[in-house]
This record gives C-alpha cells, structure tokens and sequence, in this order.
C-alpha cells in the first residue's frame, strides 16, 4: 500500500494526509495475484453516462436548488461550469481555488463550508 499511498499523494498534493490516507485505503486493494490494484469496476468507466452523449438540454430541466462546485485546478474548464450555472435553473456556482478536480480530497474543508452555506446549516 506504501505505492500506493505515494502515488494518491503525488495526483492530489493539495490534499492533507488524512484524505490521501482515506482515499488510498478505500479505493486500492489486493488483487488475485496479491499486487495492490484499484477496487473499481473497469465497466464504471465503460458505462458511465457523463462519459459520452450530450446531457447539455437535460440541465434546464433540473428543478431542484443546485449547487455546482469549480476547483482551481481542474480539467473542467471554467466556460464549461459558468454554461453549466446558466443552463441550471436556480443554481450557485462557487470556486474553490486551492483543490484539484476531487475537491474532497484536495479540500474538504473549504467543500464543507460551501455545503454548509447552501444547505442552510
């Protein structure tokens, strides 16, 4: 597990030791030949629906309060979250600059309070 735990630490060096920690023991495992592998399904990522087609029109028909969360250093491109905010209708959208894309990880902290704020305590 101490590659492991190297490796999470490297992808996500934001985060503080005790989520490096979490993520590593939750998500990696002991394979059938005894290596440390990822506990995912591979067909996750083969099925998973946000992975291909175009949701874009199925944003405007959301009716619940929604918030949506941007982290500083992340693939997704800030034009991409802002049409996001304008195709929800009654959403937030908020930046948490210091996190890379797995905000939890990188900082739960700051994600708590944004939940928090929006969920009215």
């Amino acid at each position: 597990m101490v590659d492991a735990l190297a490796w999470v630490e490297e992808s996500n060096p934001r985060a503080p030791d005790s989520a490096t920690k979490a993520l590593t023991y939750g998500a990696f495992a002991p394979n059938h030949a005894g290596r440390i592998a990822p506990k995912h399904d591979p067909v996750f990522f083969e099925r998973w629906p946000f992975r291909n087609g175009d949701h874009w029109d199925a944003l405007s028909r959301v009716e619940a309060p929604t918030l949506l969360v941007h982290a500083g250093y992340t693939f997704v491109r800030a034009e991409v979250m802002k049409r996001m905010h304008e195709s929800v209708p009654d959403s937030t959208l908020v930046e948490i600059a210091d996190a890379g894309h797995v905000i939890p990880v990188d900082n739960p902290g700051s994600l708590a309070t944004h939940l928090s704020e929006f969920l009215g305590d």
